[in-house]
């Protein structure tokens, strides 16, 4: 997977089906569809959200980056972000909300809710 979150992609959560329709300079454009509906059903409203604040409601990112203190780290501090592996010594793979895949320490991260 390239991207956390991209064009195409359904995410299902409370009953209500969200669908991706474009990410483009930081913001996500989707539709909102109730359970159940027959997808040929036309609805006219298109929402817009930052990639950050998509990512935590959908439920993709689960955690912070708190870290700063060099200019690596200071370019993802606060950054949200999910753990794809663990790994020995307190190390994880993560990916950020732009796709970005990064080894750090497990203690630089934060659980975040939406």
């Amino acid at each position: 997977m390239s991207k956390m979150i991209h064009p195409g992609q359904i995410y299902e959560k409370d009953g209500v089906r969200v669908d991706v329709h474009a990410v483009r300079d930081g913001e996500v454009f989707y539709q909102l569809w109730p359970a159940g509906v027959v997808e040929q059903m036309v609805w006219e409203r298109l929402y817009r959200r930052t990639l950050e604040d998509f990512a935590l409601q959908a439920g993709v990112a689960t955690h912070r980056y708190v870290w700063g203190n060099n200019e690596k780290r200071a370019s993802m501090k606060g950054r949200v972000c999910r753990i794809l592996a663990s790994g020995r010594m307190s190390s994880v793979l993560v990916e950020f909300e732009n796709g970005q895949k990064e080894i750090i320490s497990r203690r630089s991260l934060r659980k975040v809710t939406p």
